[in-house]
């Protein structure tokens, strides 16, 4: 095989929770949880950040294992609108950015840690990732 760990998937997974004070920055929750064993395998944050017109829809920051989500970005501006970060249709293309970026992210550690032997390998696992992501998240597209 061309990855050196076994056959079940990764639970690695960004989860972004709404913020308790409504004005203040969504923030998420590592992923994995208390008492099981994905707990150990560590995960990302996400988290929105204001980074400018100019900037990426998203970045993967390795130091602190976040992904900053660009609420400058115009694309977020557009969705958000007159409303709030809160507005079902801001929260799906955010959710869409933070799961296509945690991919790219996810391939990149991988390939940090030797897991690829192909130089292909990262594309199909993102291609991958962002699938099985959107299947676990097709309940936010719902009224």
């Amino acid at each position: 095989g061309r990855r050196t760990g076994g056959e079940e998937p990764r639970t690695l997974g960004p989860q972004v929770s709404p913020p308790t004070n409504k004005d203040a920055p969504k923030k998420g929750q590592p992923a994995g949880g208390s008492g099981d064993r994905s707990s150990s395998r560590g995960g990302f944050r996400v988290e929105f950040k204001p980074m400018g017109v100019e900037d990426n829809r998203a970045v993967y920051s390795r130091e602190d294992r976040t992904i900053y989500v660009n609420i400058d970005h115009p694309q977020l501006v557009a969705a958000k609108g007159t409303g709030s970060i809160e507005d079902p249709i801001f929260q799906r293309l955010a959710y869409e950015i933070a799961f296509s970026e945690y991919a790219i992210a996810l391939a990149s550690e991988l390939n940090l840690r030797g897991d690829y032997n192909d130089t292909s390998d990262p594309i199909v696992d993102i291609r991958s990732t962002i699938n099985r992501l959107a299947r676990k998240a097709a309940s936010l597209y719902t009224a």
